[in-house]
C-alpha cells in the first residue's frame, strides 16, 4: 500500500501570486517615489511635504518586499536558503513598517502643529529635520532589537510534524523555551503598533484639514 505523504507545500499557484504581488506593490512605490520627486516643485506636491511622501514609498517597498521570502519553501529551496528567507523577515517588516508609519506621523504631526500655530496667530516654522527625531528613535530602536533576535536567537526554517502522514514547514526560532525572543517581539509589537495608533490618533486630528494637506480620509481607508 502506497502512503502519501502531506507536506503542505505552499504550490506554485500561490508562490507565482506572492511574486506578483510583491513585485508589483514594489514597483509601483519606486514608480511614485520616482513620480513625487520629479514633480516635487508642483504646488500640490510641495502641500503634501515631497520628502515624507517618498519616505512612505521606502517603507512600503521594504514592507512590500517581505513578501518575497515567504513564498520560500524547502520544496524548491535547500533548509539554508530557507533560513536565510526566515532571518530576511523581521528585517524586511518591523523597519519597513517603522518607516511607512513613523513618516505618516511625522508627516500629519508637522502638518497638525502648523495649522494648530496659525490658528492660534502664532508664526512657527518646523522643519522636516525637527519631525526626524521620533523617525530616528523608532527606526534605531527596530534595528537594534533585531540584530539582538538576529544574535541571540535567530529565524530559522523548521518543518513540523503533525502525523506520521502528514507535516509543514515555518518560520520560527531556534529555540522556542527561551524568553529572548517572547520580549524582543513584545517590544517591537508595542513600538511598531504605538507608532500606528499614533499616526491614527494625528489623522483624526487632521480630518478637517483640506485633503490636500492632510489626507486623512484616504489614511483611514488604508
Amino acid at each position: 500500500e502506497i502512503v502519501e505523504i502531506n507536506m503542505n507545500y505552499l504550490g506554485d499557484t500561490l508562490r507565482d501570486y506572492g511574486y506578483s504581488i510583491g513585485i508589483l506593490q514594489m514597483a509601483m512605490a519606486v514608480s511614485f517615489a520616482i513620480w513625487t520627486y520629479v514633480q516635487r516643485s508642483s504646488r500640490v506636491i510641495r502641500a503634501s511635504q515631497p520628502f515624507f511622501l517618498i519616505l512612505l514609498c521606502v517603507g512600503v517597498f521594504t514592507f512590500s518586499a517581505s513578501i518575497i521570502p515567504m513564498t520560500i519553501d524547502d520544496k524548491n529551496f535547500s533548509d539554508e536558503a530557507c533560513n536565510k528567507a526566515c532571518m530576511s523577515l523581521p528585517w524586511l517588516i518591523c523597519l519597513g513598517w517603522s518607516i511607512l508609519f513613523s513618516a505618516l506621523y511625522a508627516k500629519l504631526r508637522r502638518i497638525n502643529l502648523v495649522i494648530g500655530n496659525a490658528r492660534a496667530f502664532r508664526s512657527v516654522t518646523i522643519t522636516e529635520k525637527d519631525m526626524m527625531v521620533s523617525f530616528s528613535i523608532l527606526f534605531t530602536s527596530n534595528l537594534v532589537l533585531i540584530i539582538l533576535l538576529n544574535i541571540l536567537d535567530p529565524m530559522v526554517w523548521k518543518r513540523i510534524q503533525i502525523s506520521p502522514t502528514e507535516s509543514y514547514g515555518a518560520c520560527t526560532v531556534a529555540d522556542t523555551s527561551t524568553v529572548t525572543w517572547k520580549i524582543i517581539f513584545g517590544i517591537l509589537g508595542f513600538l511598531n503598533g504605538g507608532v500606528l495608533i499614533l499616526a491614527n490618533v494625528e489623522a483624526y486630528k487632521a480630518r478637517k484639514i483640506d485633503t490636500e494637506y492632510g489626507e486623512s480620509v484616504y489614511i483611514g481607508l488604508i
